[in-house]
């Protein structure tokens, strides 16, 4: 992650604590994760509007960035899924959009 306070291993750790399938010391799937993690503060930053890499992502937005990394997770293989019915069990994923709603742009003077 880029400029964040906490290493990538921490952001790390705490996905695979919302992933019951992955067992924390199982390292086969840390490569994907990170890429979800990477492209999860991509669009935390693209959503703040930060100018460029050198700016820190601040450290309020961890959550965030690995509910949206779980987000990814989850729809890896859904192809993009909206709705799934299966017998009694029923999946509906919430939107990207709906997971960053509460970050904020931040304003630039040009």
């Amino acid at each position: 992650l880029r400029g964040n306070t906490m290493p990538v291993i921490d952001y790390l750790n705490e996905l695979k604590l919302r992933i019951p399938e992955i067992a924390s010391a199982d390292t086969t799937q840390d490569s994907l994760l990170e890429s979800y993690l990477n492209q999860a503060e991509f669009d935390v930053r693209e959503k703040r509007n930060y100018a460029d890499d050198t700016v820190v992502t601040e450290s309020r937005w961890k959550y965030t960035i690995i509910e949206l990394a779980l987000w990814y997770y989850a729809n890896n293989g859904a192809n993009g899924e909206k709705s799934h019915k299966e017998g009694d069990i029923d999946r509906v994923y919430f939107s990207h959009d709906e997971i960053l709603k509460n970050v904020s742009s931040i304003a630039r003077a040009v």
